[in-house]
């Protein structure tokens, strides 16, 4: 994602994860990282589960210093569980203006409402020294 979709700008219209084993590559990090980026992605269409290990340190380092097209996520229908877990066809609309974490925190409860993933999806507070 980092190297070839993201560096070179590239739309994916449309996404289908489920039961993930959380290896993207052999590192141990779950791909729902890639949900932060649906607005630059210009993704329409999320068919996903409601697993979610949304990583922020990997998030904000994909991220860097650019500013993310703002996107919101509405569910149009579930699809049943074909993964062991329940399943939702999601639009992706896209909005003016820049992502923020709240925004992003917003989508991914969207994604996950009614499980057990859904607690704990907020960007975690940074300490203060």
């Amino acid at each position: 994602m980092e190297k070839i979709i993201l560096k070179r700008g590239l739309t994916v219209s449309h996404i289908f994860k489920v039961r993930e084993g959380c290896g993207l590559g052999g590192n141990r990090k779950s791909v729902s990282v890639a949900y932060g980026f649906l607005g630059k992605m210009g993704c329409c269409y999320l068919l996903a589960d409601q697993e979610i290990h949304f990583d922020w340190d990997l998030f904000d380092r994909l991220r860097g210093a650019r500013n993310l097209p703002a996107f919101a996520v509405r569910k149009v229908t579930g699809v049943g569980n074909p993964s062991g877990f329940k399943t939702g066809l999601f639009a992706i609309s896209h909005q003016l203006g820049a992502a923020s974490d709240k925004t992003i925190t917003s989508a991914l409860r969207t994604i996950a409402r009614g499980s057990g993933w859904e607690r704990g999806l907020a960007k975690p507070r940074q300490a203060r020294h």
